[in-house]
């Protein structure tokens, strides 16, 4: 009898162990759908970040376990994952990819004090940022810095500013015309539909910003080029995929450019490369966003979603793969306090290049990018600069 006691004492003691060695991290994303590319890629990134830091030990010397959920990239979808996430016990979520998506699912978040880090979300203003919402990435304030920067330098007086309805286009498209506001810039803001062509051809823009996805920049940018403008063409870090080089075309390549994050350590690309192959924009900052939430565990008093939420919200700073990030409220939207974002080109050849301003554009010519435009723009269109004033932000 007392044998059978011990062993059944010892098996309790191996169960209650077995449960003690594993703590749980939600990760919700698109994982079917138009946007599955970059919710797959946000997850690699994650998965490596949790094996380095199970290589190492775990958080508290329990195992790291991956719980996730698939939201493709809808609202609805978003608040079913959240409160599946939550259900199971969570210390913290990964996630989500969008904007739109983000704030449908945060008040879930917030009622239950569980963290929710983004790697990909640079909405300008976010509810409970610093408090339950956390971002490795920089916001549109910053982007829209960069590339205003970018425009004034290469000589552009004149752009058009074209934006998809999602809450990203909105605010990023909002966000460049106040980083304009000062300069000698024409702006003109159109929404993405039929009306928008006919007013670009009236228009003549030398430059034209999309502010939305891949998916709809190629779209809108292959009807521009039916009418025989050619503008050089611009837009933000979600054009930095290669599916948007094929879907526009190596012919359609003249001058385009769109900004991005910080370029990661290549000791990492490589990594990635050798376990999913090509890295995406936000591979880096979803490593980032899991060890941040893994190095808060490591550090809560307890080890549930409540204690792990308080520890990051006492933090100001964490130094990851793609630079300091601050975490702060609204630290993301503050000019160079996390890692910022550079303007990119696309060569020739198809490749993200880093870009320089376009003055002076061709050489011996003397001419700005602007001042080039501008030619360019009124021979194809037959006409003579327009002299209407362009709508200011």
């Amino acid at each position: 009898m007392k044998i059978r006691l011990v062993l059944l004492f010892a098996l309790l003691l191996l169960v209650s162990g077995c449960f003690q060695r594993s703590v749980k991290i939600g990760v919700a994303l698109p994982l079917s759908g138009a946007s599955t590319p970059r919710g797959q890629e946000i997850l690699n990134a994650v998965m490596l970040a949790v094996e380095d830091v199970n290589q190492y030990g775990g958080v508290q010397g329990r195992k790291v376990e991956l719980v996730m959920e698939d939201d493709s990239d809808s609202p609805e979808a978003g608040r079913k994952a959240a409160q599946s996430l939550i259900r199971r016990d969570v210390i913290g979520v990964v996630g989500h990819y969008s904007s739109d998506v983000t704030l449908a699912a945060l008040p879930l978040y917030i009622e239950a004090e569980t963290a929710l880090v983004s790697a990909s979300v640079s909405l300008s203003r976010i509810p409970a940022e610093g408090e339950t919402f956390f971002r490795t990435l920089g916001s549109n304030a910053l982007q829209a810095e960069a590339a205003a920067r970018f425009i004034q330098a290469s000589g552009f007086t004149r752009i058009a500013i074209v934006r998809n309805p999602s809450l990203y286009g909105r605010d990023l498209s909002e966000r460049l015309q106040f980083s304009l506001k000062s300069a000698k810039v024409q702006q003109l803001l159109l929404e993405d539909g039929g009306a928008a062509i006919d007013q670009l051809k009236n228009y003549l823009p030398e430059l034209v910003f999309y502010a939305g996805g891949y998916q709809d920049a190629s779209r809108f940018w292959a009807r521009l080029r039916e009418t025989g403008l050619q503008p050089a063409l611009m837009g933000g870090n979600t054009l930095h995929d290669s599916e948007f080089i094929r879907l526009l075309g190596l012919s359609a390549i003249r001058e385009v450019w769109l900004t991005s994050g910080k370029h990661p350590p290549e000791a990492f690309l490589k990594r990635y490369r050798q376990r999913f192959g090509r890295p995406g924009p936000f591979s880096a900052y979803a490593y980032d966003a899991a060890r941040l939430l893994l190095s808060a565990a490591e550090q809560a008093k307890t080890l549930n979603a409540a204690s792990v939420r308080a520890e990051l919200a006492g933090r100001q700073l964490y130094q990851g793969l793609t630079g300091a990030i601050l975490l702060e409220p609204f630290a993301a939207a503050k000019a160079g306090s996390m890692a910022g974002f550079s303007v990119l080109a696309i060569s020739p050849q198809g490749q993200f290049v880093p870009a320089v301003p376009l003055r002076p554009l061709y050489g011996s010519s003397g001419q700005t990018a602007g001042s080039w435009a501008r030619t360019a723009l009124s021979s194809a269109a037959g006409v003579k600069k327009p002299k209407a004033e362009a709508r200011q932000p």
